[in-house]
């Protein structure tokens, strides 16, 4: 510690003895210090206050109805980009601080400046934003922070909506995508049923085997009724060849007797009889079917008197022997149309079930492809459904941004300039003028000790020679020599106070304005 001690004060003995070096650089650099700082330009400082409102009546209406964007994030996306390169570039074209770049090097040292001297800061835990810019000239100023605010502004509207019809443009595409895809999985679908029919699942309301045993069914059923017919066919036959005959009432009789005209009679009395629910026994309509129903029974009985005046001469045994063969031809032929109709019935559910049947290896497999059709149609129909729906939101989410002012902009405070500069703060570059001139001169006195060094005391010169030291001689000053140094000092001391005297009327004069 005593070494230490001993180190620095030889370290202050040697910069004493050059501390008029020390006092002239001091003057010299606080002379020229304070005249560099009386001559700095002033700068007007500009300054704008915007708040950002996200908070509107439509959100709350239009939830889950539209998408709308991180409010939040996109101001601090916006706070971080406002600074960049192309909206600097921006502020200065509308600042016209462009017009005075005559080469790119120019334009570069304007956007460096711009982007030096832009301060945009949070002015509180709202969506309060200060803007403030330094110039020399206060139109600019003003000019800049305006520019710059209308940008902060444009920008955040902007990115917005580009995003939006970003947005739109590829959902419109994917949905005109898997349009396309659904129209080739219709036709795919159509051509594969066009080409499988009767394989296909749910057609008809069964599937291939459901299919297999209704023909199975048909045709045990069509069978069956074929063994009927055949055997009223063979009993028919059996009665025509050799059965005693039957006596049947007789065609003649008058239970047997009717006309072709029967028919037409019995149309006409439901005819009048609608007629009549609906108009009056007078009605034109009524007579005339009156008239006509009249005409045709007339007609019948006069057609029944002729078959009976015909009837009369034929014996009772031959008209019931004749009627009675013919009555079992008539069924014997009936029946062998019906036996010749199952049989082709049984014919064609035959094939129909061999068909079914031989098909059983393949219609698996065709089911198989149909479901993996259907089951892919359903999920490209499920994936456009919802791109419908996201481009109708998408579209809403536009006419809001558009339309309406989802965030407000207001303009707390707009660019205003005070009268009075902002800066240079004169008075603090003068104080720090005063201390790099003081540290100045001790550094030029404390280095021209070390480049003269000279042996101040004992200690300094028993650790540079190896020589024991037998002992030291005082000077005695006279007093010549005293009032001397007496006077040395108090000039060194005057000018020092002098030199700090100056640096209160600097300080006084920049207070004073």
């Amino acid at each position: 510690m005593d070494q230490i001690f001993a180190q620095t004060m030889e370290y202050i003995r040697a910069t004493w003895r050059y501390r008029w070096y020390t006092l002239i650089v001091a003057w010299l650099v606080a002379v020229f210090g304070w005249i560099w700082v009386y001559q700095l330009p002033d700068q007007f400082k500009a300054t704008a206050r915007v708040y950002v409102d996200t908070q509107t009546l439509l959100a709350p209406l239009l939830d889950n109805l539209t998408v709308r964007p991180r409010i939040d994030q996109q101001l601090d996306m916006m706070t971080r980009t406002l600074l960049s390169r192309p909206n600097l570039i921006e502020v200065a074209r509308r600042a016209d601080l462009d017009l005075a770049a005559k080469t790119p090097e120019a334009l570069e040292k304007i956007i460096d400046e711009l982007s030096e001297k832009i301060i945009l800061n949070s002015a509180g835990p709202s969506n309060l934003f200060s803007l403030s810019y330094q110039n020399p000239d206060p139109e600019i100023a003003q000019k800049v922070v305006q520019a710059t605010l209308n940008v902060f502004v444009e920008s955040s509207l902007g990115n917005t909506r580009k995003d939006l019809n970003t947005s739109r443009e590829f959902l419109e595409q994917q949905v005109e995508a898997y349009k396309q895809r659904l129209e080739a999985m219709d036709e795919r679908i159509k051509e594969f049923k066009r080409e499988h029919v009767g394989m296909i699942p749910g057609e008809n309301e069964a599937d291939y085997y459901g299919q297999l045993q209704q023909a199975q069914q048909a045709l045990q059923q069509a069978k069956l009724e074929l063994e009927e017919a055949s055997r009223r066919h063979d009993s028919f036959k059996g009665r025509l060849q050799g059965t005693e005959p039957v006596l049947l009432d007789l065609p003649g009789t008058t239970a047997q007797l009717r006309s072709d005209l029967d028919d037409r009679i019995t149309a006409m009395e439901l005819q009048l009889d609608e007629l009549r629910l609906r108009y009056t026994a007078e009605h034109p309509d009524v007579l005339a079917t009156k008239r006509v129903l009249a005409a045709l029974k007339a007609q019948r009985a006069q057609e029944l008197a002729q078959r009976r005046q015909a009837l009369d001469g034929v014996s009772l045994s031959a008209r019931t022997e004749n009627t009675y063969i013919q009555q079992l031809q008539f069924a014997l032929a009936q029946a062998e149309g019906e036996v010749a109709s199952l049989r082709a019935r049984v014919n064609e559910y035959q094939q129909r079930y061999d068909s079914l049947k031989t098909a059983v290896n393949k219609i698996p497999a065709v089911q198989a492809k149909y479901t993996e059709l259907t089951r892919n149609y359903g999920v490209i129909n499920s994936s456009y459904q919802r791109l419908l729906q996201s481009r109708e939101t998408a579209v809403l989410s536009g006419a809001v941004q558009t339309r309406t002012k989802t965030v407000d902009f207001r303009v707390v405070d707009p660019p205003h300039v005070p009268s009075s500069p902002a800066g240079p703060n004169r008075i603090l570059f003068s104080a720090g003028v005063f201390l790099a001139a003081v540290a100045a001169g001790v550094g030029v006195a404390f280095l021209l000790g070390q480049m003269r060094p000279m042996v101040l005391s004992r200690q300094a010169l028993e650790r540079i020679t190896d020589r024991p030291l037998l002992g030291s001689i005082s000077l005695s000053e006279s007093p010549q020599m005293a009032r001397a140094s007496l006077i040395g000092l108090t000039a060194y001391a005057l000018s020092s106070v002098t030199l700090l005297v100056v640096f209160g009327l600097v300080a006084l004069f920049y207070l004073a304005g």
